[in-house]
C-alpha cells in the first residue's frame, strides 16, 4: 500500500511538472507572438523624419535639392518637420561646421531614417 501511495504521489509530480512546463511555454510562445506582431505593425507604419536642405547661392551646375526632397517626399515616410536654408544663411554655416559638410547642396535627415521601408533608399542618397 506504501509502494502504490510513494507511486501515485510521484506520477502526481510528473504531472504537475509536465502542466507547469506546458504553461510556461504556451505563456512564452504567446509573449513571443506579440512582439512580433508589435514589430510587423511598428514596421508598416511611415518612417517619420525630419528634412533640411542646405542650397548653394549661386551654381547653375548643381543639383536642385529641392528635386531630393521630392523625391523623399514619395517615399513611404511622414516627413514632420522640413527646412530650407541657402549655404550663406547662418543657420546653413552653423550646420555645415557642426555636421562637416563639404559640398552642397546638402539633405539632412533626422528621425526613422533606418526603418526597413526606406533604408535602402537613404543608403542609395548617401554620398
Amino acid at each position: 500500500m506504501k509502494k502504490i501511495t510513494i507511486l501515485y504521489t510521484i506520477a502526481y509530480v510528473v504531472v504537475g511538472l509536465m502542466l507547469l512546463s506546458g504553461a510556461i511555454l504556451i505563456w512564452d510562445s504567446n509573449t513571443t507572438l506579440d512582439r512580433k506582431v508589435e514589430e510587423e505593425e511598428e514596421a508598416k507604419k511611415p518612417a517619420e523624419i525630419e528634412l533640411t536642405l542646405i542650397s548653394p547661392v549661386d551654381c547653375e551646375q548643381c543639383v536642385d535639392g529641392n528635386l531630393i526632397l521630392q523625391s523623399i517626399e514619395k517615399l513611404d515616410v511622414r516627413i514632420l518637420d522640413s527646412q530650407s536654408f541657402t549655404s550663406d544663411s547662418e543657420d546653413a554655416k552653423a550646420l555645415i561646421e557642426f555636421f562637416g559638410i563639404t559640398r552642397v547642396p546638402a539633405v539632412l535627415i533626422a528621425g526613422e531614417y533606418n526603418k526597413e521601408n526606406v533604408k535602402a533608399t537613404f543608403d542609395a542618397l548617401e554620398g
